[in-house]
């Protein structure tokens, strides 16, 4: 069993953020709970960040697709001050 460290949700939309930019190229092969791992969050969390940046208009859930916007991502992962 894998201990995950706990988050506050800011610092896990942060870390999927990041998740996501890193792995943009291959991100329609990863489900939620790869991002999950990936990110040192649970699946339940990932899902709850996810909501968050589609609500700001970073990402957008579109049938089994994820579009990302990446500026609005970056942003979001703390690599562009607004």
């Amino acid at each position: 069993m894998t201990l995950l460290a706990e988050c506050s949700p800011l610092e896990a939309r942060t870390r999927l953020a990041r998740v996501l930019l890193d792995n943009a190229p291959q991100i329609h092969q990863l489900t939620q709970s790869d991002m999950a791992k990936l990110g040192g969050m649970d699946w339940e969390t990932v899902k709850v960040s996810l909501h968050s940046l589609q609500a700001d208009g970073a990402i957008r859930l579109e049938r089994n697709r994820l579009i990302i916007r990446k500026k609005l991502l970056q942003t979001a992962a703390g690599l562009i001050k607004t």
